[in-house]
């Protein structure tokens, strides 16, 4: 068995979703099912690659293809371009030392071709694309008069 860190370096060499799966099966339970729950980087990437092995396409290349393409979000990636780049939300976290909000730079480890498309994370969008995507949820799955979830997939969401 790999310790934490020898894990954590093969799964930043990942290039699939498949790749990480042997991954998450070496690594030890930390509570038996049902005893305590607690938020799971590696259930949300399973369910990222259920949705690749059921639809035959890449994490990224379903939800292009099923989700930005369908709402109009032309700068969604996991993979921005040096255009899309310039539109990106930028993020902001409190600095603990002043209290105020600081611009956070884009992780590192995300947003080059190569490196897997996730569940977890490393997806950027602009406020245009993700206020479009909003929309969509509060009309019931529909936008632009195009169904995109059902009713049923959105009151899951």
């Amino acid at each position: 068995m790999h310790t934490y860190y020898e894990r954590k370096a093969k799964a930043q060499e990942a290039h699939t979703l498949a790749d990480l799966v042997p991954i998450w099966l070496a690594t030890p339970m930390q509570y038996e099912p049902g005893d305590k729950w607690q938020y799971c980087q590696s259930g949300i990437n399973a369910a990222a690659r259920i949705v690749e092995v059921i639809s035959g396409m890449t994490f990224d290349e379903f939800l292009q293809k099923r989700l930005f393409n369908s709402l109009g979000m032309t700068n969604t990636s996991f993979y921005p371009t040096d255009a899309q780049w310039g539109e990106t939300a930028t993020g902001y976290a409190k600095n603990k030392n002043i209290g105020k909000l600081e611009a956070v730079p884009p992780r590192s480890d995300f947003g080059k071709r190569g490196r897997t498309s996730q569940g977890n994370g490393g997806l950027y969008s602009c406020a245009k694309d993700y206020t479009r995507f909003c929309q969509m949820l509060l009309n019931g799955g529909t936008l632009d008069g195009k169904r995109i979830p059902s009713p049923e997939a959105v009151k899951i969401l």
